[in-house]
């Protein structure tokens, strides 16, 4: 049964008015219009869809929330990771570098003991042990000059390498001895030592030192020689033939004797004065290297032994007679036997 919904009177099952209130009722479309209760229903279902839809899409929000917070609670985790592997890299990079350096420490401080430890036994071996005196340093003192001459007439020049040295030390150790026996000539100072003649007073003194010894001492002595003449050339030859000769010499002497003016008044020529001056270089081994001439002169000789290693006039090291006699030939060379020191030889 039907009512009318303005009065709510029952109506009848085709009525199209209402017989009590006379309302029209609405004609409808069984099949296309829903009845109250199916549109009720589906509203219902939509609602339920819209509410199922918002369910689902605050879900699906709520799940991307969480997938995004677990992405980047993932990529802090991955940060973090990264920045505790860089920061345990660093920590053990620190502890390598420390090992490294108290190793390298350990390691100079093993080598410095051992240079110090050796050290200490060689300074040990060269003082203590042969002084017998700790560390004290070995005391050596001149105690007398036998001096030996070269005489020329009456004039003499004190022969340095002939001369003998007298010393004292409380040290008899074969260390002092080895000291003694390395004093050279030019360790010593002399007033004079050329040019003496009788009663004339010579000092002599010598002052030098070392890590472990010191050699002292001054001492005066009254020249006293024999005047006899002085020694000649006794070669009776003239210098031509002594010049071609293999063992020959200009002047056979000339390391240890004055030349004389007669000896100096034989040299006639240019080359004969060039090799008397180089000769006195050649009796050392002198290397002639800028000289091709004077080096093949000199290499046909017997008694030429060359060494390569001096070829410097300033490590010559001449007697007092050698630079004597060097510096009479420089006169002559002044005069008219001046030479070209690079033009070839005649023999």
């Amino acid at each position: 049964m039907k009512f009318c919904p303005e009065c709510g009177k029952p109506l009848l099952e085709d009525a199209l008015f209402c017989g009590h209130c006379g309302y029209r009722l609405p004609v409808l479309d069984e099949e296309k219009t829903p009845n109250n209760d199916e549109t009720e229903h589906n509203e219902e279902l939509l609602q339920d869809e819209e509410v199922k839809t918002e369910k689902e899409l605050a879900q699906d929000e709520a799940e991307e929330t969480v997938q995004d917070e677990l992405e980047d609670n993932e990529e802090a985790i991955n940060n973090n990771s990264e920045n505790n592997i860089k920061q345990g890299n660093k920590k053990w990079k620190k502890i390598v570098l420390i090992i490294l350096a108290i190793a390298l420490v350990a390691g100079l401080g093993v080598v410095g003991f051992h240079y110090l430890n050796k050290k200490s036994q060689s300074s040990s071996t060269s003082t203590t042990t042969l002084t017998s005196k700790g560390n004290k340093k070995i005391h050596i003192t001149l105690k007398s000059v036998e001096p030996q001459y070269s005489v020329n007439g009456e004039y003499a020049d004190i022969d340095l390498e002939k001369t003998k040295y007298k010393w004292e030390t409380d040290d008899k150790s074969e260390e002092a001895q080895r000291i003694v026996d390395g004093i050279k000539n030019e360790y010593f100072k002399y007033s004079q030592t050329t040019n003496l003649k009788n009663k004339d007073t010579v000092t002599v003194s010598i002052n030098m030192s070392g890590d472990d010894y010191v050699v002292t001492g001054t001492k005066t002595f009254n020249v006293k020689f024999n005047e006899e003449p002085s020694e000649v050339d006794d070669d009776d030859r003239s210098i031509e033939e002594r010049v071609r000769d293999k063992q020959g010499y200009v002047f056979e002497n000339s390391d240890t004797t004055y030349l004389t003016k007669e000896q100096l008044a034989e040299i006639k020529t240019k080359d004969q004065l060039r090799i008397a001056i180089n000769e006195i270089y050649a009796r050392h081994g002198f290397y002639f290297k800028r000289k091709p001439t004077i080096q093949k002169y000199f290499e046909s000789k017997t008694w030429y032994v060359k060494k390569e290693w001096l070829d410097s006039d300033s490590q010559m090291n001449w007697s007092i007679y050698e630079d004597a006699n060097l510096k009479a030939l420089a006169k002559l060379r002044k005069g008219n036997l001046n030479y070209d020191p690079n033009e070839p030889l005649e023999y």
